[in-house]
């Protein structure tokens, strides 16, 4: 009994110490090389702008001229930045309801 007990007390330390090696051994890292790519992709990123090289691809021109022409767009829209939806608030009027009797009949006046 007291070996089974003892047994099972071992198998759950080895786990345990085999978990947090493992986790500990990549936060010991000093980088990852894929988040590392991941990181001077995005600088690289910020440093060149997207948008100018888009401007002047000719694939992109085609693709939004076309785009232009299913949608009717009209001279001068750019089709490259998303439109701001405005919404205005509706006047509501109060109603006059008049005399109310309310449940135990009184007269409630508004």
């Amino acid at each position: 009994m007291l070996a089974s007990r003892l047994a099972a007390v071992g198998r759950t330390v080895q786990l345990q110490v085999r978990r947090n090696f493992g986790a500990s051994a990549i936060a010991l890292q000093k980088a990852d090389p894929i988040q590392q790519l991941f990181l001077d992709k995005i600088k690289e990123y910020r440093q060149n702008d997207v948008r100018k090289e888009a401007a002047t691809d000719p694939d992109m021109l085609s693709e939004l001229e076309r785009l232009k022409g299913m949608y009717k767009v009209q001279e001068g829209e750019d089709m490259t930045t998303l439109s701001v939806p405005t919404y205005q608030d509706i006047g509501v009027e109060n109603i006059d309801l008049g005399t109310t009797t309310s449940a135990d009949g009184v007269e409630v006046t508004e």
